[in-house]
């Protein structure tokens, strides 16, 4: 053998050795030291036994025979391995060879490539932190333009506020209209598309984002923040990775007023990945295949005509986590969250990061119905609780749409598409939950734009009216209070039902204004009633938006001074997830409320939060147990045991206790037998108008 062969072969730091049969092999060369420390002294022209040590490479060599038995010219791999000797730890990589009628063991030292490697790998892994940072200062400057355009008067004064933090900032913004037109493009935009006036770097970014999301229409439709990252090529050699974050501004009727594109460079991040195959196409975090892997195996399979479904899942309350407990225990979630998944999906399943807080699933030759029961047992590992950074607990959820091929769709494109309308149609669900892409999607769609444009139009007409429905002290029979429920009689259309509007204005935000114009004509009525001597106690439902409304406790205390009512007749009620999910803040909220005299419920008692110390730690005053114990209190042992179970916790506590739902007398007997002190009902009465109510009160 001479250095020519070697060089022929691309071989150098290494050893050769030529299969002779079985587990023989015959030194052909070695030039280093590292190979006669592996093999006990072995030298070029000795033979050597590969039956037992190293054990890696006796593995790799079941692989080696069978490629050596088919007599084909070519080479196969093991991939770099460590082995430990006596005086150094080796980095090795073996390749079986086929040239010319004979076999080769080839075992290269891999020291300088491993070192390489490593060195790459954690430059990318600082620069994947570094990309957290980017999405972070995203979100500082969005938070930031936000409560500009909240404070404006005017949509000019907005933007002439907009623009000037766009000018200041130094990633790429592109402030669009509501109807996507372009108003402002800042000097970093221009820049990182190596553009001047008059060109329109927004233009390109647009047509960018339209060639590459399938989603763009429905975050646009929609009105949600999304994140992403974008190609931009531009011939001959120049090309870039960009980090984008679409979120929309909007003022407190829930309009949007603008569209904020964010844009970051993360070329030198993308090209670090390019240099690892793994880091190419697999996330670093979890170990899964990225999008980039998981759209070019999509596109495969469409090729090969065979049923499959697309699924897309979203986690749900990831941000919640991220926010109480940092980025390192919403990692740890993620992680944990692949762990619970893997194993319900089959070898031949692909599973996949493809954003932040998403993922997606491609599931072959099943049924929907079979599709459906694995999502289910998805939701059901993922719905555990998670324990991070020294045991503190926190609990997400998993919204699932997916899509069939070739049924739904047979482009990669569409099937995406219609597998994110669904998970988003999935996350209107308050629980976590499944959705199967349908025309009746679309439909859907279009009737909740058509709700949700009906609904401004209700706020600036105030179509809206307050029912209210009485509650009654058990032992005495007299009206006590009342709780303000909201209703719309929508005109051409008639009484539409408030499970239907309130769950659009909370997704659209418009709940926000709506609870303010109810709290406001709650107190209204409060001093109508006082001053026709009747002192009743009203109470309001707050949604989750509410509460995280900063603006929301001013608001109450300018109501209260400006209409001079005595505040310990408005109550506020509350559900138990909004007094969990940001613990201190709403126990700060409540202290506050409470030193101005309101009084505190908390509303569906008993079918929330697990853990009840919550109740001793909050200003707390009522508790309202959830009408789905009263409905089946008679003859169910479970419901009885648990509504006797919350009146006694409640009685321990020195809480009163309002039953819900009660319809029937003996609901009512039972309930005065557990000393439950009041109820509300349709056996009472059901809401009234505010004059019929007045009218009751009377008689």
């Amino acid at each position: 053998m001479n250095a020519s062969f070697f060089q022929e072969l691309g071989l150098f730091d290494c050893a050769v050795l030529q299969w002779i049969g079985s587990d023989k092999f015959k030194v052909l060369h070695d030039n280093d030291t590292w190979f006669t420390d592996l093999f006990s002294n072995k030298t070029q022209g000795d033979i050597c036994v590969l039956n037992n040590e190293p054990f890696f490479l006796v593995d790799f060599l079941y692989d080696a025979n069978e490629f050596w038995t088919l007599k084909a010219d070519g080479r196969i791999s093991s991939g770099i391995w460590s082995e430990q000797t006596e005086g150094n730890l080796l980095r090795l990589e073996a390749s079986a060879i086929f040239s010319k009628g004979n076999a080769y063991l080839v075992l290269f030292n891999m020291e300088g490539e491993f070192n390489k490697r490593q060195g790459t790998l954690q430059s990318a892994r600082e620069l994947l932190l570094s990309n957290d940072k980017v999405l972070e200062q995203h979100d500082l400057i969005r938070a930031r333009v936000e409560s500009l355009t909240s404070g404006a008067e005017r949509q000019e004064s907005s933007l002439l506020k907009l623009r000037n933090v766009a000018d200041n900032a130094e990633f790429g913004i592109a402030i669009f209209d509501k109807d996507m037109c372009s108003l402002h493009q800042n000097p970093a935009l221009y820049n990182l598309f190596e553009m001047q006036a008059p060109e329109e770097p927004s233009n390109l970014l647009l047509d960018l984002c339209r060639d590459q999301f399938p989603e763009l229409q429905r975050i646009l439709l929609t009105g949600s923040l999304w994140n992403g990252e974008l190609y931009w090529l531009k011939p001959p050699a120049l090309s870039r990775w960009l980090q984008l974050t679409i979120c929309p501004l909007k003022n407190e009727m829930g309009d949007n007023l603008f569209w904020l594109f964010l844009i970051t460079d993360i070329t030198r991040e993308k090209y670090l990945k390019q240099s690892n195959e793994k880091l190419t196409y697999f996330d670093s975090l979890t170990n899964l295949p990225n999008r980039q892997y998981f759209w070019q195996y999509l596109e495969r399979l469409v090729g090969i005509n065979q049923d499959f479904y697309v699924m897309i899942l979203d986690v749900k309350h990831l941000k919640r986590t991220n926010e109480a407990f940092g980025f390192a225990a919403g990692d740890i979630v993620l992680k944990e969250i692949v762990s619970r998944i893997a194993p319900l999906l089959n070898t031949n399943d692909i599973f996949s990061r493809i954003g932040g807080n998403e993922f997606a699933v491609i599931i072959r030759d099943v049924s929907q119905h079979r599709c459906k029961l694995i999502a289910d047992n998805m939701i059901s590992v993922v719905s555990e609780p998670y324990y991070v950074l020294e045991q503190c607990q926190c609990n997400v959820g998993l919204s699932i749409g997916a899509a069939h091929y070739p049924e739904d769709g047979v482009s990669a494109e569409d099937l995406m598409k219609y597998a994110d309308l669904a998970s988003f149609s999935a996350k209107q669900n308050i629980k976590s939950s499944i959705q199967f892409y349908s025309t009746d999607l679309k439909d859907d769609a279009l009737k909740r734009m058509d709700l949700e444009s009906a609904l401004r139009e209700a706020i600036e007409k105030e179509q809206f009216e307050l029912y209210l429905q009485p509650i009654l002290d058990l032992a005495s029979g007299r009206i006590v209070q009342a709780e303000v429920l909201l209703r719309w009689d929508r005109p051409g259309v008639g009484m539409v039902s408030p499970a239907e509007f309130i769950p659009v204005a909370e997704q659209t935000g418009l709940i926000v204004t709506i609870g303010k114009w109810v709290i406001k004509e709650a107190i209204s009525l409060l001093m109508d009633l006082h001053r026709q001597h009747k002192y009743i106690k009203l109470s309001v439902n707050l949604s989750p938006a509410q509460v995280s409304d900063n603006g929301l406790l001013n608001f109450i205390k300018k109501s209260i001074v400006s209409s001079e009512i005595d505040a310990s007749y408005l109550e506020l009620e509350l559900t138990e997830g909004v007094l969990v999910n940001d613990f201190d803040r709403i126990s700060e909220f409540l202290v506050e409320l409470r030193a101005l005299g309101i009084t505190i419920a908390i509303d569906d008692f008993g079918t929330g939060y697990s853990s009840l110390s919550y109740l001793q730690k909050l200003p707390i005053d009522f508790l309202k147990i959830d009408q789905s114990f009263i409905f089946e209190l008679i003859g169910n042992d479970s419901n009885q045991a648990i509504v006797q179970a919350i009146i006694g916790m409640a009685k321990s506590l020195k809480l009163k206790v309002i039953a819900e739902g009660v319809e029937t007398e003996a609901q009512r007997d039972l309930l005065k037998e557990y000393c439950c002190q009041f109820v509300q009902g349709y056996l009472f009465s059901k809401p009234l108008e505010y004059k019929a109510f007045c009218a009751l009160l009377n008689t």
